[in-house]
């Protein structure tokens, strides 16, 4: 009789965690937890996908974005650096903020980050191979 519980009762067991297996699978979509893909990552640990700066994986992913891998990409123009910034000057949300002059530095652009009065706010770096932004300090 304790055998026949015993098993009824890790029948019940195994059956609920199954049932949340499944439920936490459909919530968390096909690549795991945590929002886009898991463990805090973005992508889940995938690497580069849409709406990153690297090509997907597939057409599951989406569109593909850049040249194929190995293909030569011509470097970016100043006006396409101009480009990046101002787009990175909408996702800051500050509308006190502007691209103050932009100067060809070799492998990248300097632009000056300045607000409405010219005041001079940051210095950015944009990679022209990459399209990378990052601080000069």
């Amino acid at each position: 009789m304790k055998k026949r519980i015993f098993l009824v009762a890790l029948l019940g067991i195994a059956i609920v965690a199954g049932l949340v297996l499944i439920q936490n699978a459909q919530a968390h979509g096909p690549r795991g937890w945590g929002g886009y893909g898991g463990w805090g990552c973005p992508m889940g640990g995938y690497g580069m996908g849409p709406g990153m700066m690297g090509r997907g994986y597939g057409p599951q992913y989406g569109p593909q974005y850049g040249p194929p891998y190995g293909e030569y990409q011509k470097p970016m123009g100043k006006s396409d650096a101009e480009g990046i910034l101002k787009n990175h000057l909408d996702s800051l949300r500050n509308p006190n903020l502007k691209v103050g002059k932009i100067e060809d530095r070799g492998d990248v652009f300097e632009a000056d980050i300045v607000t409405k009065d010219g005041s001079l706010v940051d210095r950015l770096l944009v990679d022209k191979n990459t399209g990378w932004v990052r601080s000069v300090y």
